[in-house]
C-alpha cells in the first residue's frame, strides 16, 4: 500500500489525462501549466522519498517501477503535446505526414530498447531488485537516463521505464490522429457529388494553386480555413491533397529555382493563348 504522503502528492499533482486528447493551440497554456504541476510534483516526491525508509523491498520496487514511472511518464507525455503545439502549424494538424514522421520516432526509440522494453511487456520481474531499487543500493549505472540524478531518489532503469511508457501513449495518440485523418479523407470521398472534372496535373500543382488562391485572397478566406479550401478543391476535381498539403508546401518552398512554377506555366500558357487570338 501507498504511503499516505505518497498518496498526496499524487494526487495534488494528477490530471485526467483525456484532457489532452485532441491537443489543440487552444490548449498550449493548459498544457504548460499541468507541465509545471507535474514538475513540482516530480521534485516534491524526490526530496521526499530521499529520507523516506520503505517498509521492504516490494514496496520499494513498487514505488521506482509502477508509481514514480506513471507521473514521469505523464510528464514527459504531454512534453510530446507541447512539442508538437509548438513545431507544427495549425495549417498541418491534419497532415499525415507528421504523425507517421512522429510515430516512427517513437517506434525507432523502442526498437533501441528492445531488451528492456520487452521485459516491461512480459512482466518480468527476476531483475527488479537490480534494476528498480536506489542507485545507492544497487550501484547499477545502467545509462545516461539517470546521469547527475540523486542516487537516494532514483534507480537505474526507473527514468528509461517512464519514457516507454510515455512513447507508448504518443504512439496510441499519433495512430489515433492518423486513423481519424483517413476515415475523414473517405468521409469526404463518399460525399463527393460525382464531380465529372480530374486533376490531371501532379498533386503538388494542385497545392500551389490551393495556396495561392488561399493567401492572394481570391477567396473568402474569413469563411474557412486552408484546410477546408483543400477539402472542396477534393471534391471537385477528385483528387487527395489535404494528408499531404503542409509537406508539399515545404517542399514548394525548398525550390531553388522558380517557386512558383506552376503557377508560371499557367500564366504563360494563358499568355500564348492571349497573343494567338489575336494574330
Amino acid at each position: 500500500m501507498l504511503n499516505s504522503k505518497i498518496q498526496k502528492i499524487i494526487k495534488k499533482c494528477s490530471c485526467e489525462m483525456a484532457l489532452f486528447e485532441s491537443c489543440t493551440s487552444e490548449q498550449k497554456n493548459v498544457l504548460k501549466k499541468q507541465i509545471l504541476k507535474l514538475e513540482k510534483g516530480i521534485t516534491k516526491l524526490n526530496h521526499w522519498v530521499r529520507e523516506y525508509e520503505f517498509a521492504s523491498i516490494t514496496y520499494e520496487i513498487e514505488f521506482f517501477k509502477t508509481v514514480k514511472p506513471n507521473l514521469v511518464s505523464n510528464y514527459l507525455y504531454l512534453n510530446l503535446l507541447l512539442r508538437l503545439l509548438q513545431e507544427v502549424p495549425n495549417i498541418a494538424f491534419n497532415d499525415l505526414t507528421v504523425y507517421k514522421k512522429y510515430s516512427k520516432e517513437a517506434y525507432t526509440f523502442l526498437k533501441e530498447e528492445n531488451y528492456f522494453y520487452n521485459y516491461l511487456l512480459n512482466n518480468d520481474s527476476c531483475n527488479d531488485e537490480l534494476y528498480f531499487r536506489r542507485l545507492e543500493t544497487t550501484l547499477n549505472y545502467y545509462s545516461p537516463n539517470h546521469l547527475f540524478s540523486d542516487i537516494k531518489s532514483t534507480c537505474s532503469h526507473g527514468l528509461l521505464t517512464a519514457k516507454i511508457k510515455a512513447y507508448e501513449m504518443w504512439l496510441i495518440f499519433c495512430n489515433n490522429k492518423i486513423q481519424t485523418i483517413k476515415k475523414q479523407y473517405l468521409i469526404n470521398q463518399k460525399s463527393l457529388d460525382s464531380s465529372p472534372l480530374v486533376w490531371e496535373a501532379h498533386k503538388v500543382d494542385a497545392i500551389e494553386l490551393v495556396y495561392a488562391l488561399y493567401f492572394g485572397g481570391a477567396v473568402n478566406v474569413d469563411k474557412c480555413t486552408l484546410q477546408e479550401l483543400a477539402t472542396q478543391f477534393e471534391k471537385i476535381f477528385n483528387i487527395e491533397i489535404c494528408s499531404q498539403l503542409y509537406r508539399d508546401f515545404l517542399d514548394i518552398k525548398r525550390r531553388k529555382i522558380n517557386s512558383t512554377r506552376f503557377l508560371d506555366k499557367l500564366a504563360d500558357k494563358l499568355k500564348y493563348k492571349i497573343d494567338q487570338d489575336f494574330v
